[in-house]
């Protein structure tokens, strides 16, 4: 009976021993839950800080990659600064000018500007690029923005030639683009027009003609080496100036050959069509053929004659090396070499 008393005072002992020990260690369990809970909710304010930083600097690398991509200081982003005929920079004509153009980096064309002074002549726009996958082109207009010239298509060399009349003296835009690809090039502005004297207008008008010599009986002219007279072969006055008329006569000779104002070209065939002779040939735009413009048939496969009744007037220009022109003349005959103006 002690015996059993004395156990359960031992146990009773026990007990109130451990319940302080388990007071203490479900508070620090609490304790420690507590400290988790307020550990996630740092780590929630934490990445919610770190989230709207992020976008901040999002947004900043999207702001300044804005103006990185417009810094070129040209249209569309043009890196050169002169993708715009408003930009365009000056050239000196004459003087080749090397570039480049590469629509992936946003520069698809390039403006200059020339000032071509002088008497009226032909001007043309040259241009070369050297990737042979590539295709350029290259274009000429006025003070107003007017297309007065543009290049052919690409054929099999990797240049193009625009000509244009130059009509009046001034400033004048030439714009090279990017058909297809990306390359380097080199464009010059050639200007054949004769130079007009520094301080010069107008030029002055032609001294009026030489008045008639007095007549002389009317069967004779005045002989120029002196002494007697010649007999006047027409029987009547004699000529203006006292000259005897033109030994053959005929039609007047043709420009020469090497004009550019007057390109020769040659007639690769004919026919008749609604009661006129079309005639077609191998000159374009590629020498600043355009339509309306005029020209002559050459006599022969050799001389330099014009052929009677053998002026025709451009009707279409087809390509850079072929336009179709009418005529009232029948038949060309043998007679297939050609003359066009350019110029008046």
């Amino acid at each position: 009976m002690l015996v059993r008393r004395i156990v359960l005072w031992g146990l009773s002992v026990g007990l109130l021993a451990t319940a302080p020990g388990c007071s203490a260690l479900s508070a620090a369990t609490g304790g420690v839950k507590d400290a988790t809970a307020a550990t996630k909710d740092v780590t929630s304010t934490t990445d919610a800080a770190q989230g709207a930083g992020k976008g901040v600097g999002d947004k900043a690398k999207e702001g300044a990659g804005a103006v990185k991509g417009g810094g070129g200081g040209g249209k569309g982003g043009d890196p050169d600064g002169d993708g715009s005929r408003a930009a365009a920079k000056e050239g000196k004509v004459n003087e080749p000018l090397t570039d480049n153009v590469d629509p992936k980096k946003g520069d698809t064309n390039d403006w200059r500007f020339f000032d071509l002074q002088g008497r009226p002549g032909l001007a043309t726009a040259q241009l070369n690029w050297d990737d042979a996958a590539a295709d350029l082109a290259i274009e000429v207009y006025d003070a107003f923005g007017t297309q007065l010239a543009t290049s052919p298509p690409k054929g099999p060399s990797t240049n193009k030639r625009a000509p244009v009349r130059i009509d009046t003296p001034g400033k004048y835009y030439v714009k090279v683009s990017s058909l297809k690809g990306a390359s380097d090039y080199t464009m010059a502005m050639r200007w054949n027009g004769p130079a007009a004297p520094a301080g010069a207008g107008a030029p002055p008008p032609s001294p009026p003609p030489a008045p008639p010599p007095p007549a002389v009986g009317g069967s004779q002219i005045p002989n120029p080496a002196g002494g007697s007279q010649i007999p006047n072969p027409a029987g009547g006055a004699a000529p203006a100036g006292g000259a005897a008329p033109p030994a053959g006569g005929g039609a007047a000779p043709a420009p020469a050959a090497d004009d550019p104002l007057h390109p020769r070209g040659k007639i690769v065939s004919s026919f008749v069509e609604d009661g006129r002779l079309v005639l077609y040939i191998d000159k374009g735009s590629s020498v600043g053929i355009a339509p309306g413009m005029t020209g002559f048939i050459l006599e022969g496969k050799e001389g330099d004659k014009k052929l009677d009744g053998g002026d025709f007037k451009i009707a279409k220009v087809i390509d850079g090396t072929h336009s179709v022109a009418h005529t009232t003349i029948p038949k060309v005959g043998k007679n297939n070499r050609c003359v066009i103006n350019l110029v008046k």
